[in-house]
């Protein structure tokens, strides 16, 4: 396990495709709230760089979405280095990971390679706010409550259908409403450049149109999952990775260990809780890679832990919206307001408070990938 591993698989994977390889990998590690994100444009250009301009370039990616507006730019960056452009999916690539695939000349799908709809969810100032945060709208939600009082409750009368509609305006902001349509028109048209980056806009307009369609609007759910047969049927220019090996090589085993180090580096099978193994006060959260056969980066979450319970049987507790360490006495508690530079954090039967940083980073060994800067 570990950089040597993952670095000798991108080689086999490379002389199995006869292609570079780079790989974009995003957490799902519950507990951690990461994504796909226009910041991560300039870490994947150093990797195209040092790699230069070459015949064909894979992207190996692994990502529940993020940032819509990525995959035109990613997709049009990769291209500056190569005539032939591939992604590889050997589990979810979904939303905006599977706007980036629709830039691909060819999408190599493993057995639980999945993509997913493209329909936008967007988040403004107008939207609704619940429980403090700013609830994401869907035009096809929008798009679904005017389908329900139509077809399922039969409103034909033009009057009540406005009534009802007025209903929803009154509970969500119509700037919002506004909002979320312009991105649902965004959509379709970003989806429709992508595919015509490697379709004939003319010649295949009637593919063009049915692969949008279904990708933004007809699948109805955004967390459908679409295998590989059913993106062929789609009309995606979708391979089965199974069919490609050579020398005893397969591209399914080795696309699945490939990702099962990715997943293994990033705990991505257990949830996140504070903790300070090392004892020394800082810990290293790698939340994405982005790693080429001699080069790797990580984007990580840099944790600083400064403990302040000053007695034991210490619980922390709040008074008038601030934090508060409640402090045994011999009769009751003593109730201490503090400012925290950070978050609180319960580690064991001590309270720290818990500071965080985010930021790029390359290193060349395991080692080096865990030391904070």
């Amino acid at each position: 396990m570990g950089i040597e591993n993952r670095r000798r698989l991108i080689s086999e994977i490379e002389d199995l495709r006869g292609s570079r390889l780079i790989t974009y990998i995003v957490t799902t590690k519950p507990g951690i709230s990461t994504q796909i994100d226009t910041i991560d444009l300039r870490e994947i250009y150093d990797h195209l760089l040092k790699i230069g301009n070459v015949e064909k370039i894979d992207l190996f990616i692994y990502s529940l979405g993020g940032t819509s507006t990525v995959a035109w730019a990613l997709t049009n960056l990769i291209r500056e280095f190569t005539e032939k452009f591939a992604v590889i999916v050997p589990s979810f690539a979904f939303s905006c990971a599977t706007s980036i695939a629709l830039g691909a000349d060819e999408i190599v799908m493993g057995k639980m390679g999945t993509l997913g709809p493209v329909d936008p969810s967007v988040a403004n100032p107008f939207n609704p706010v619940i429980s403090g945060k700013i609830t994401p709208i869907s035009v096809e939600d929008i798009g679904g409550y005017e389908a329900l009082l139509r077809d399922k409750a039969k409103l034909t009368n033009e009057d009540n259908f406005t009534n009802m509609f007025n209903r929803l305006c009154i509970k969500v902001n119509p700037l919002a409403l506004g909002n979320a349509y312009r991105h649902y028109i965004k959509a379709r048209d970003d989806a429709n450049k992508l595919l015509e980056l490697h379709m004939d806009p003319e010649g295949d307009k009637v593919l063009l149109e049915k692969i949008v369609d279904t990708l933004v609007e007809k699948l109805y759910f955004h967390g459908h999952h679409i295998p590989q047969s059913e993106a062929k049927k789609i009309g995606l220019k979708a391979q089965k990775a199974s069919d490609y090996q050579t020398d005893g090589q397969n591209l399914e085993e080795l696309i699945w260990k490939l990702y099962v180090e990715y997943e293994n580096e990033l705990d991505m099978l257990y949830k996140y809780e504070d903790d300070l193994k090392s004892g020394e006060g800082k810990r290293i959260i790698p939340t994405k890679m982005i790693e080429s056969k001699d080069t790797s980066s990580s984007y990580v979450i840099e944790q600083k832990y400064l403990k302040i319970s000053p007695k034991p049987g210490t619980f922390l507790t709040r008074v008038n919206d601030m934090h508060a360490l409640a402090i045994p006495m011999q009769q009751g508690y003593h109730i201490i307001p503090i400012k925290l530079q950070g978050s609180p954090a319960i580690i064991g039967n001590d309270i720290y408070d818990k500071s965080e940083s985010s930021y790029w980073r390359k290193f060349e060994t395991d080692k080096e990938l865990y030391e904070p800067c």
